[in-house]
């Protein structure tokens, strides 16, 4: 009797929660957010006038407004590697020149993406680190400013901040990097900050 029953209620269980993850996804508002390509990173050397080099890292990428307002972005990039350490990236012109001529195109600093991006508009940025751990296998380029911190929920704000990660894996040993090849994984978004309800005062 009791199996009759709860087969006969099954169609109304479905639809109640079919209803509610409709209902979730509306009420969700997503927030603005740039579209992201990631270009493939290299390694350049600089040498001075007693031919000391030093090894540049580069991270090229483009990032999209394809939303129909502009929007304020402050965006930054860090690189983080299997050997447990953090570079935050700066600005180097004798690397940048050798950048550009390998990209084949201008592109901007980190220091110029910031402002304001108007609906539509693409912006190609290029983040350079300077003597990063030869011993790593893995490094992680981690973009920061490219979305809304602010996410609506059935009608109510939390504060979430959340990076998007680009792995890769470079082959090879610490010597001559700039030969070594590099293989993309993949990327992911990573929450730094957990969502917290705004409070209003």
């Amino acid at each position: 009797m009791n199996q009759r029953i709860l087969i006969a209620a099954l169609p109304a269980l479905i639809a109640i929660v079919f209803a509610s993850a409709t209902l979730s996804t509306v009420d969700a508002q997503p927030r603005w957010q740039l579209n992201v390509k990631a270009g493939t990173p290299g390694v350049v050397a600089v040498f001075d006038v007693l031919n000391h080099g030093k090894n540049y890292w580069y991270f090229p990428f483009t990032v999209k407004n394809t939303s129909d307002k502009e929007q304020k972005v402050l965006i930054t990039v860090q690189a983080l590697t299997d050997t447990r350490k953090t570079y935050t990236c700066g600005y180097y012109p004798d690397a940048m020149k050798k950048v550009k001529r390998i990209l084949g195109r201008n592109v901007r600093g980190m220091k110029d993406m910031q402002g304001t991006i108007k609906p539509g508009a693409s912006w190609n940025g290029v983040a350079i680190f300077k003597s990063m751990d030869p011993n790593m296998d893995f490094i992680t380029f981690r973009i920061q400013g490219i979305e809304d911190v602010v996410v609506r929920i059935k009608g109510v704000s939390y504060v979430e901040v959340r990076a998007l990660d680009f792995k890769y894996r470079q082959l090879g040993d610490e010597y001559f990097p700039w030969e070594d090849p590099i293989d993309f994984l993949g990327m992911r978004w990573k929450v730094l900050k957990q969502r917290t309800r705004v409070v209003r005062r």
